[in-house]
């Protein structure tokens, strides 16, 4: 499973929204120097990638005048790690650890309930966590399951 990559409307909309800082070049001619964003101009702005520009191959161009008004966007890093985490890589091979672990110790003859399989993994498997118990438990074959309601025949 591939993570979306983030859009220049997604960029745009976590700037506006003040979750992601920027900084850029005004193209009016006054300085070559990187400011901060103003929120008030966002509205009338849109991300425009066009690598052949003479200018900027990025910036931000007006919508209503339709021309460049700002280059070269810069972001704060910890806010972009912050808007779009990166994925934890350690999520699959725990995942697939508690699945074989629970394969090993969860039988159709010996069935454990899920609070008791739950404890054991987090006891018994390194860097276990909840999250990853969760995943692997949907892997889990129905018939190594202890079902609920399982105690018995019911009396009439």
């Amino acid at each position: 499973m591939t993570r979306p990559i983030p859009t220049p409307d997604d960029v745009l909309s976590k700037v506006h929204s003040g979750r992601v800082r920027m900084t850029a070049i005004r193209c009016d001619g006054g300085s070559d120097r990187q400011i901060p964003m103003p929120l008030a101009e966002l509205n009338d702005l849109r991300f425009q990638l066009d690598p052949r520009h003479r200018v900027a191959s990025v910036g931000l161009w007006s919508r209503s005048r339709d021309t460049l008004a700002w280059r070269s966007p810069q972001f704060l890093r910890a806010d972009v790690i912050s808007a779009w985490p990166a994925p934890n890589t350690k999520t699959a091979p725990v995942q697939m650890a508690i699945l074989r672990h629970l394969r090993e110790i969860m039988t159709p003859e010996a069935p454990l309930t899920k609070l008791e399989a739950q404890r054991r993994c987090l006891v018994e498997i390194a860097n276990a966590y909840p999250g990853a118990f969760k995943r692997a438990w949907t892997e889990l074959e129905p018939s190594c399951k202890r079902g609920r309601g399982k105690h018995g025949p019911r009396g009439h």
